[in-house]
């Protein structure tokens, strides 16, 4: 059984952003009509991989279900223009995820809005809140996921395959959007950790990375279409050559 079916989301709304979609949708929009004709510098929109997509997104790291003032904005984001979303599976202790498909669902359901206009990026890997509480139940019962990153109190991070297979099943099921059309895996917490703990010589802390993620480059390439991720991608904000203790990183094709 999988540990994290209760946190699994009932209603889903399918459908991906198209080129078509998002092309309609900008040239209709609030900030097409305002900014068109005008030079590039103020074009609000831009394309990417065939998908035309506002240059400004909306962050919702600090929204939850409970304020209409968080649900407000999103809505008026949305009818403004801006059809780009930034979001993560910890944000709000899984409330932000939750906002954004309540409010597609609703403008989908008026006719305001089709799925496709819209592109989201979310992102995985934190364990907090009441996926936290469950690892900890595991853990405390010899089942704990391995190669966890114990980064401070009331926040972990896992990259190992085997849990990124469990929160696979999430993605292709029962998520309230799916399929998610881009997919950032976020390694900052693993820099910092480091970064405030040097346990290990820095050749040793290389190969480890490294190897954690060649990996997860394995696992996505068997698993790409199980998990019905369009778009996937590292974002890691905490390399900068000129810090100490940072790793630089090369990724290279394998």
């Amino acid at each position: 059984m999988n540990p994290f079916q209760e946190l699994y989301q009932k209603n889903k709304l399918k459908g991906v952003s198209d080129s078509k979609a998002t092309k309609e949708y900008s040239e209709n929009s609030f900030l097409f009509k305002k900014y068109s004709g005008k030079s590039e510098f103020l074009n609000p929109y831009f394309s990417f991989r065939g998908r035309i997509l506002s240059k400004i997104a909306f962050g919702s790291y600090r929204v939850g279900l409970e304020s209409t003032e968080h649900e407000k904005s999103i809505e008026l984001s949305l009818s403004m223009g801006f059809n780009v979303i930034d979001t993560s599976s910890n944000y709000g202790d899984g409330e932000s995820e939750s906002l954004i498909g309540k409010v597609l669902q609703k403008k989908i359901q008026k006719g305001e809005l089709k799925r496709e206009n819209v592109f989201i990026i979310t992102k995985v890997g934190y364990i907090q809140g009441k996926n936290l509480e469950i690892v900890t139940e595991l853990e405390n019962t010899n089942r704990a996921f391995p190669e966890i990153t114990y980064y401070q109190e009331g926040c972990y991070h896992c990259i190992h395959p085997f849990f990124w297979r469990i929160n696979s099943n999430i993605l292709s099921k029962d998520w309230v959007l799916k399929p998610w059309m881009f997919f950032f895996y976020t390694i900052r917490n693993i820099f910092l950790w480091i970064e405030r703990n040097i346990m290990f010589p820095k050749k040793r802390r290389q190969n480890n990375i490294t190897k954690e993620l060649r990996a997860l480059s394995d696992f996505w390439n068997k698993n790409e279409k199980k998990v019905k991720s369009y778009t996937t991608g590292f974002h890691p904000i905490r390399f900068q050559k000129t810090r100490k203790n940072i790793l630089p990183l090369r990724l290279s094709k394998s």
